[in-house]
């Protein structure tokens, strides 16, 4: 009811512009008159396409969930749990025990969902770029094995390699990451749900 109220009110106003305008317009002026006419009804309908955006949603337990699950602990905890998960699950490198650097980013990133940093072996997690928490658990997962499997400077250079001949999606490093994370990111939320991390 509030979304046609809010409608009734726009037309009434641009009803009571145009009569204003025509009245003391000239002949070019009229031409703008009805060419931001046009616009104005073409934005009405483009809006009115689409009434779900303007209603509100329901505040959430965090920003990014859009699912039935919440999460239990914070985000950095929730991070540093995948990661000791995918640490057991999906293995350490050869050389090394130490699981990876790890930091949360709370600021949106246009294009990222998170990064891996070969030279600081550091995942970096854009947190509040998901929409949903087994969203967030993949890109943990795809960014681990990154990890896993970009160790050297030689795998660093080939990785930018693929990156600049065939693109990202077609990298063969990313469509690893992707595949594992995929076949993974169930089994992983079932643990964390066991553990008490997600309900």
């Amino acid at each position: 009811m509030e979304y046609v109220d809010r409608i009734g009110q726009q037309l009434d106003y641009w009803l009571r512009f145009l009569i204003r305008a025509w009245e003391h317009a000239h002949w070019v002026e009229r031409g703008f008159v009805i060419y931001f006419t046009v616009i104005g009804i073409l934005w009405l309908i483009a809006d009115d396409e689409k009434p779900t955006l303007q209603t509100r949603q329901p505040k959430q337990f965090l920003p990014f969930l859009k699912q039935k699950q919440e999460l239990l602990i914070t985000k950095v905890g929730y991070v540093r749990a995948v990661i000791q998960w995918c640490s057991q699950h999906l293995g350490l490198p050869e050389r090394g025990v130490r699981i990876p650097e790890v930091s949360v980013s709370y600021y949106p990133h246009k294009k990222k969902h998170g990064n891996y940093v070969f030279s600081g072996k550091h995942i970096r997690v854009y947190v509040n770029n998901h929409a949903s928490i087994s969203q967030l658990t993949d890109t943990i997962i795809h960014e681990y094995v990154h990890f896993l499997e970009i160790r050297s400077q030689a795998h660093q250079k080939e990785y930018n390699k693929h990156l600049q001949q065939i693109g990202y999606f077609k990298n063969p490093y990313e469509i690893s990451a992707r595949d594992k994370a995929a076949r993974h990111v169930s089994a992983c939320l079932g643990d964390m749900q066991r553990m008490g991390y997600i309900s």
